[in-house]
Formats: structure tokens, C-alpha cells, sequence
């Protein structure tokens, strides 16, 4: 059993090596040096310039005031209880 597992594990090796080229090809060697020529060849571009602030937007919400009328429910519901325990 361990003769089978060693063999596919040399089997799969062997076909991954194949599949990359081992980095010894033309082919790799000549898309690096296009790459690279690429990359030197041509210099960045300058970044677009930011867009303009949004100046038509609402102002935010005040939040604070929804939680308000929960606390009167509190109160009426504490009332209430009051007046269930008498």
C-alpha cells in the first residue's frame, strides 16, 4: 500500500513540475522580460483628482429624540403597576 501512495505522490509531482515548466522555458523567461520592460517602459499615471464634496446632503438625524417617547411609556407602565399593586 505504501508502494501506491508513493507512486502517485511521484506521479502527481512529476505532472506538477511538468505543468509549471520548472522555470526553465523560453516562453517564461520571455513574458518576465515583457513584463518587465512593460512596467519600466511607461511611467504611472498621476492620480484623478478627488470629486467635489457633496454639499446637498441633509444633516444627520438626531436620534435621541425617538428613545423620548419610550421613556414615557416606561413612566405610564410604571403608573400603571402602581396602581395594579394597591
Amino acid at each position: 500500500m505504501k508502494l501506491v501512495k508513493l507512486s502517485v505522490l511521484a506521479l502527481s509531482m512529476g505532472l506538477f513540475v511538468a505543468s509549471c515548466g520548472n522555470g526553465n522555458s523560453d516562453a517564461a523567461k520571455a513574458s518576465a522580460d515583457s513584463a518587465a520592460a512593460a512596467a519600466t517602459a511607461a511611467p504611472a499615471a498621476p492620480a484623478p483628482a478627488p470629486a467635489p464634496a457633496d454639499t446637498t446632503a441633509k444633516p444627520a438625524m438626531d436620534t435621541t429624540k425617538a428613545a423620548a417617547p419610550a421613556d414615557k411609556m416606561e413612566k405610564k407602565d410604571d403608573k400603571k403597576m402602581d396602581k395594579m399593586k394597591k
